[in-house]
């Protein structure tokens, strides 16, 4: 995706990482900025179950709003945690 010229309209965006993956199940983390809140982002925890009626289909576990302070002391934990 190249940069944004002054006549592209606001761009929300998705980042989207893999948890944890089995055989039959799949999990997954995605951020996305919130236009109407600055410095705030959805966190969304999304699975997948392989053996459901729906496969291909993400089943929301957990929605959240963070703010920038909360990513970073997600980060700060996060570091922590794999020190």
């Amino acid at each position: 995706m190249g940069p944004l010229t002054s006549s592209t309209p606001t761009v929300t965006f998705m980042t989207t990482c893999k948890l944890s993956q089995s055989d039959d199940y799949t999990e997954f983390l995605s951020l996305r900025p919130i236009e109407a809140l600055p410095g705030h982002c959805e966190l969304l925890i999304q699975s997948q179950w392989l053996g459901a009626k729906n496969p291909s289909g993400l089943q929301v576990k957990h929605r959240a709003i963070v703010t920038t302070a909360g990513l970073e002391a997600l980060m700060d934990m996060l570091s922590v945690q794999l020190d």
